[in-house]
């Protein structure tokens, strides 16, 4: 009988020493994984170099297939902008993931060349293959909408490439701190999470205006609201826009809790 109750304490135990510490754990690991430190290492020494190399190369055999830049690409000229950005491919794996070179050793085709290589390269910055509700394209989608298109000329093309790089390096910065936060915190339970979160607010000088809608947040608020409370800046939302308020402010939150509180009754 004792033995019995001895193994349900211990279970019970572990399992919330599981919860709790796993959380914990998590957002240690979130929090170091994704400082301004490693991710300003990350975007100007690892993931910028190569898409220099990129945009570059892309830019210089575009204009060794179409030398007038007066003119537009052809649908006939597809097949060029894809040798040329082949090329650009190959040189910015190079530098940025040369296993992935390796991977296509044995493709002759041009075509799946281009494929692989374009899918591997959205993956790494983390753009969808296909534009989708006004979301930007991957590289592919974005080559694709400059074959056939009379307005954009082969030096609109040139400057709207150039510009894509530092816009794709913060792209590929804030992959790099979605892929952290999957890793590390996107299996946990979101009521403990919320639950470990409050207690962080609360030593950060913040407490919780509504309980229910604090606790009922989902892992897609959950890294703005990290986020915020180690560095102050909670985004466009603010501080309220997770349910929040400075200890002392009282009232306003607080209101929208009451009124839930008689609609729920």
């Amino acid at each position: 009988m004792s033995g019995g109750h001895g193994k349900k304490a211990r279970n019970a135990g572990t399992t919330l020493d599981d919860i709790v510490g796993g959380v914990k754990e998590g957002h240690k690991r979130f929090l170091e994984d994704t400082s301004p430190e490693k991710l300003d290492d990350y975007q100007a020494n690892i993931i910028t170099p190569p898409l220099k190399d990129f945009y570059n190369t892309l830019v210089a055999e575009i204009e060794k297939r179409f030398e007038d830049g007066t003119k537009h690409i052809t649908k006939k000229d597809e097949k060029k902008l894809r040798e040329a950005a082949v090329i650009a491919f190959k040189e910015f794996f190079k530098k940025a993931r040369p296993e992935t070179l390796e991977a296509i050793a044995g493709i002759k085709d041009l075509d799946e060349q281009y494929e692989t290589l374009s899918n591997a390269y959205n993956s790494m910055i983390g753009i969808p293959a296909r534009t989708q509700g006004g979301d930007v394209g991957g590289i592919d989608d974005i080559l694709k909408s400059y074959v056939g298109n009379k307005k954009m000329k082969i030096n609109a093309i040139k400057n709207e490439l150039y510009a894509l790089g530092p816009q794709h390096a913060q792209f590929a910065r804030q992959h790099l701190e979605s892929l952290s936060y999957t890793v590390n915190l996107s299996t946990k339970n979101t009521v403990a999470l919320a639950h470990y979160l409050r207690k962080e607010a609360g030593k950060k000088g913040y407490e919780v205006g509504d309980h229910g809608q604090f606790m009922a947040q989902t892992h897609q608020q959950f890294p703005g609201l990290i986020r915020g409370l180690e560095t102050g800046n909670f985004g466009t939302k603010g501080h309220e826009g997770y349910h929040l308020q400075k200890k002392g402010e009282g009232g306003t939150i607080h209101h929208m809790s009451d009124h839930q509180h008689r609609h729920a009754a």
